[in-house]
């Protein structure tokens, strides 16, 4: 019993070494597909939307939709490679003495213990801080590992994060609605649509369906000031240490 449980965790840690390769590796690719369906979804826009637009519009009221177009892809653009080039903040290597003591607040660290430490990073580990495993380092307040940023999302980038997936968001409704009767219409077979067009209607649908879905989830997890981690670690873990401590950030929505 004793090796099958050993053989068990030895191949057990040889998945997540293999997840965590594949992870760092699929980021850089992952980045480069938005970067192309950005521009390929704006290229098309300018290329086939905007005569329909101005056409349906007339000119000026056309102008003005595409600048507000425009202004919703400049930021989410901008927050996109903030989130990336930013990245989320790393501890110092070494704490003051009023932050070591601040430490014994941490409600992750166990009795006894003055203070988390990461072996791999020879670190004191803040409160809310975490080891990722396949940026090999720590992440203060660490939310999640992002392939689609290739980065962690953390204390230094999470508020670029959450814009990027609002003006994802906002972006993907704009083009849906401005282009609906369109699609609807070539779908329905009355009027024909050049395939850049019906490509670029599906890509900006499915955007506006996943980050509806991650838009919420991120904010009941930021009106409830908590991380991903956070979150599965107060309401899913079976140590009771952590389930009778729950959430001690929420400070509550309005705060």
């Amino acid at each position: 019993m004793g090796a099958f449980k050993e053989l068990f965790n030895t191949c057990l840690g040889l998945g997540f070494k293999v997840a965590d390769c594949f992870m760092a590796a699929i980021g850089p690719v992952l980045m480069a597909l938005a970067t192309v369906c950005i521009g390929f979804v704006t290229y098309t826009y300018f290329v086939e939307v905007v005569p329909l637009v101005n056409l349906k519009y007339g000119v000026h009221l056309g102008a003005l939709i595409t600048l507000f177009g425009v202004w919703l892809v400049s930021n989410l653009c901008f927050n996109y490679y903030s989130c990336q080039f930013l990245g989320p903040g790393q501890p110092p290597l070494e704490l003051t003495h009023a932050q070591k003591d601040a430490q014994v607040l941490d409600p992750e660290k166990y009795e006894g213990m003055p203070y988390r430490y990461c072996k791999k990073c020879k670190c004191i580990k803040p409160m809310r801080a975490h080891h990722c495993s396949i940026c090999k380092k720590c992440v203060l307040k660490m939310d999640h590992h992002c392939p689609w940023v290739n980065t962690c999302v953390g204390h230094r980038n999470y508020k670029h994060f959450i814009l990027f997936l609002l003006y994802l968001w906002a972006s993907s409704v704009f083009f849906f609605f401005i282009c609906y009767e369109d699609t609807m219409k070539a779908l329905r077979g009355k009027k024909r649509q050049t395939g850049t067009f019906l490509i670029a209607s599906v890509l900006t649908l499915s955007a506006m369906l996943a980050t509806t879905l991650f838009a919420t989830w991120s904010g009941y997890l930021l009106l409830s000031n908590q991380s991903t981690i956070e979150f599965y670690g107060n309401y899913l873990s079976n140590d009771e240490r952590i389930n009778d401590v729950r959430n001690p950030y929420n400070l509550g929505w309005k705060r």
